[in-house]
């Protein structure tokens, strides 16, 4: 029997005109992911997070309670929402980081990851992860998904690691980092019409890293691209 997470609840986040200080309502958005994580706090609730157009600084580790499902989405389409890392926290290397959680489900949609501080306009920062989920294990299966999303100027795309009931779908997506995505153990990994692209690396490099136990993988109408004929495709 599989418990599904119900009566979802709405959290805003804005970085130009919310505040921390509110409730994550329509009218007082807060105005960080961090924040707005940390109102997404019952275990077993689904929770939407809707991101205004702005760029965010990475809230790096953040906790999703037992059984609960949380969906980050931009309502708009055009990849107006930027996740940066934070320059102001340097020893996070993660923007997004799932620890030791038994989530349901954990979704972004619409969303660009990028290592690069858009406060240093005369260069471009590429290190740091995108989203780095470890052990991250519900004995009833759970799922992280990214659809429509774009990770830039990073080490790691998606890197999962000790998760070994967790799926892991990417759909929609480009996703340019040394190591696009890297699963070790977990259950199913499932990528759809997404472009996945080595950024640099040498021959022993992959796009797409499998390790730790055999997982079920498919994936479909993509374009895998290496290193200018460095890398390895899958592994």
């Amino acid at each position: 029997l599989t418990a599904f997470a119900t009566d979802s609840a709405s959290i805003y986040v804005d970085a130009a005109n919310g505040n921390d200080a509110n409730d994550g309502s329509a009218d007082f958005a807060v105005q960080t992911l961090g924040k707005a994580f940390q109102l997404a706090a019952s275990p077993g609730q689904s929770y939407d997070i809707v991101m205004a157009n702005g760029d965010y600084a990475s809230p790096g580790l953040v906790t999703v309670p037992a059984g609960a499902s949380v969906s980050v989405t931009a309502p708009d389409p055009d990849g107006n929402v930027r996740i940066y890392r934070n320059p102001g926290t340097p020893t996070v290397n993660r923007i997004i980081e799932l620890s030791n959680s038994a989530f349901l489900s954990v979704s972004f949609e619409n969303i660009t990851f990028t290592g690069d501080d858009p406060a240093t306009t005369e260069s471009v920062e590429k290190s740091g992860e995108g989203a780095y989920l470890y052990s991250c294990d519900r004995a009833l299966g759970n799922t992280i998904a990214f659809n429509s999303c774009v990770f830039e100027n990073l080490d790691y795309g998606i890197r999962q690691e000790y998760s070994d009931h967790l799926s892991v779908i990417v759909s929609d997506s480009h996703i340019t980092a040394k190591y696009p995505i890297s699963m070790d153990y977990g259950v199913s990994l499932t990528v759809d019409n997404s472009v996945l692209e080595m950024s640099e690396g040498e021959y022993w490099n992959s796009v797409i890293e499998l390790g730790g136990g055999p997982i079920a993988v498919q994936i479909t109408n993509n374009t895998l691209i290496g290193n200018n004929g460095a890398g390895r495709g899958i592994y």
